[in-house]
């Protein structure tokens, strides 16, 4: 009757002797770990521990404070509205500002000699880019190969109707609009992302920036376990996290049915199931040692073929703003400048920074946003050595238009570099398409006599919202309801 009782809106929650709790082991605290451990608390289940990796909870959602604000280094936006799991949760509190779509006058673009496009120009470009993009999933449809045809061809069409542009200025624009193209997708060009994946993401309605006002994307985490708005109200998570335990084997292959788990510091615990969130960068470096018995081949197979994507920001603080308010800084480069970093391996990455933009509620603040391969070089640098290269490219760019002063305090992420990530996100890359694997086969768990052991969740599994937190709290939903449900039909309700 359980099923009744859920139709009803009724939350059931399972009834268990000692005997019958099962042990649940979920690893890493991340948005997906965090969203089934609340869900399994809140329909009874009490034996449900997270071992964590960092030094903190959150994974890619990363909250911190920097120079009298918080800031996110992880994820920022809440993408869309209706039928996001994110919004769902905050919009009620009031935790959200939902923007309407970017006035492209705020968009400023400079060239690499340090000269402003006229703000008409920038204006008819910017709109170019999103009428195009708003094309592109019908465009797109049946095509098996990347998305770059598609754009290339579109936007040389579109761009040979400007009477002032040469083709070299057109050759530049392309990679400026191919720079910000790509930032959605983390990828280091538009050749690499299939357009099968692109047509596949699920774009949902609402304003597609929304922030956090005053806080950040790690209030979703408070959110999640109860702690906001009420702290009384707090589930049991925190006190069931244990931070700096990095997950070193998952051995399925107890004849009893349990899990043996074992941490770097030699830790052991058993479980009767296993929810493994860490990222697919993480499971493409380890898959090979963190199962016992090795993962099967289709799984294998899911891993390698799924791509895992690179981005980096590095904010910036100033005493005071310099630059017009809400205007985001673009880069466009010149051909000559182009080609002139491109033969410079210390100067190459910088080629990847496609903008400042403006943060908000943070008016002294800019973020620089980098993608793929410039991102992961950033990253291994030097903190100081990357601030100074990124602020003298400020320089080159806007020091023409603007009196920039120096920066009071820089941040920056380190998402590659570390090896609890190994990037920023995953997209469905041309290899993926080829390969023919997708998040389902990720997402499918290992069973044993027909029950779910070892499960999976995070982004990376994601059918429809992958690179996205919502997407991640939606995955770590979906295996807490799969335990749900086993449990309802093995404890059938009176």
């Amino acid at each position: 009757m359980w099923w009744l009782y859920a139709a009803l809106g009724f939350v059931y929650l399972p009834h268990f002797t000692t005997a019958e709790e099962p042990k649940i082991v979920i690893i890493g605290a991340g948005a997906s770990g965090i969203a089934a451990a609340s869900k399994l608390y809140e329909h009874g289940f009490q034996d449900v521990i997270i071992l964590e990796a960092e030094n903190r909870i959150g994974g890619r959602v990363y909250t911190t404070w920097f120079d009298e604000s918080w800031v996110d280094l992880g994820g920022q936006w809440v993408h869309g509205e209706t039928g996001n799991a994110a919004f769902k949760l905050a919009a009620p509190l009031e935790l959200l500002e939902a923007s309407g779509e970017k006035n492209w006058v705020e968009f400023d673009i400079h060239n690499s000699k340090g000269v402003r496009l006229p703000l008409d120009l920038s204006q008819n470009l910017m709109a170019l880019l999103t009428n195009v993009s708003g094309e592109a999933n019908e465009a797109l449809a049946g095509n098996n190969g990347s998305i770059a045809d598609f754009f290339t061809a579109k936007f040389n069409i579109e761009l040979q109707k400007y009477p002032t542009f040469n083709e070299t200025l057109v050759k530049e624009v392309l990679k400026m609009f191919e720079g910000l193209t790509i930032a959605t997708d983390s990828s280091d060009n538009w050749t690499d992302i299939s357009a099968t994946g692109y047509t596949a993401y699920q774009d949902y309605p609402g304003s597609n920036i929304v922030n956090w006002k005053d806080r950040g994307y790690g209030t979703i985490l408070d959110v999640l376990m109860k702690k906001y708005p009420n702290p009384e109200e707090e589930l049991p998570i925190m006190n069931n996290t244990l931070l700096n335990s990095e997950v070193v084997n998952v051995n399925y292959n107890a004849t009893d049915k349990k899990v043996l788990i074992e941490t770097s510091n030699g830790q052991k615990y058993t479980a009767d199931h296993v929810i493994v969130t860490p990222s697919l960068g993480v499971l493409k470096e380890q898959y090979e040692t963190l199962f016992t018995p090795q993962l099967p081949e289709s799984k294998v197979k899911t891993i390698k073929g799924l791509s895992m994507g690179s981005a980096a920001k590095i904010y910036l603080s100033f005493e005071a703003p310099w630059w017009s308010s809400n205007r985001d800084l673009i880069l466009l480069w010149d051909e000559m400048d182009r080609q002139e970093y491109e033969n410079d391996p210390s100067k190459k990455w910088l080629l990847d920074l496609i903008g400042f933009f403006t943060v908000a509620h943070r008016p002294r603040m800019l973020c620089a946003w980098i993608n793929g391969a410039g991102a992961r070089y950033m990253e291994a640098l030097p903190e100081n050595q990357a601030f100074n290269e990124a602020f003298t490219l400020l320089n080159k760019f806007f020091g023409n238009s603007y009196n920039i002063t120096r920066p009071t305090a820089y941040l920056r992420t380190n998402w590659s570099n570390n090896k609890h990530f190994r990037g920023a996100y995953s997209f469905r890359s041309v290899e993926s398409q080829r390969s023919g694997v997708w998040a389902n086969e990720l997402a499918a768990p290992l069973l044993v006599d027909g029950e779910p052991i070892i499960m999976f969740a995070g982004e990376a599994t994601n059918s429809q919202r992958w690179a996205s937190v919502d997407g991640a709290i939606d995955t770590g939903f979906r295996e807490a309801d799969r335990l749900i449900e086993l449990y309802n039909t093995k404890n059938p309700s009176q």
